[in-house]
């Protein structure tokens, strides 16, 4: 869950892009973190990997035993 906050933290937004160049561009990217502020396709691809992924946690812990989530 950690994992997701950082890319949430990092994801590029009309809030936090106002002073790009080009800020409609960026709307929605990752950020490698917070003083890297260039756009790789590389950090989107794990981004989404990892919210894919991060689908599954609540089956993985029903199957464990591990109620309430």
């Amino acid at each position: 869950m950690k994992a997701i906050h950082f890319f949430v933290e990092n994801q590029w937004s009309p809030q936090n892009s106002w002073f790009l160049p080009y800020p409609d561009k960026a709307d929605g990217g990752i950020r490698g973190s917070l003083i890297a502020n260039d756009i790789r396709i590389d950090y989107n691809q794990h981004a989404l990997s990892t919210e894919i992924n991060a689908l599954s946690i609540p089956e993985d812990l029903a199957a464990l035993g591990v109620s309430g989530w």
